[in-house]
């Protein structure tokens, strides 16, 4: 872990870990395995909530 520490504030820079639960690979947007069909009815779905509510 990387952090920074300047005026009594710390802010955390870089971190990595071979052990980590966090895989870039699975949350990117960026990659082919992600079906954007199914992202654009996910977001149609919340949008269609939050207008029920307002």
């Amino acid at each position: 872990m990387k952090v920074r520490f300047y005026k009594s504030a710390l802010t955390i820079l870089a971190r990595s870990s071979p052990n980590a639960l966090y895989s870039e690979d699975l949350v990117s947007f960026d990659s082919q395995t992600i079906y954007q069909k199914d992202s654009e009815e996910v977001a149609k779905y919340h949008g269609f909530q939050v207008r029920m509510y307002l």
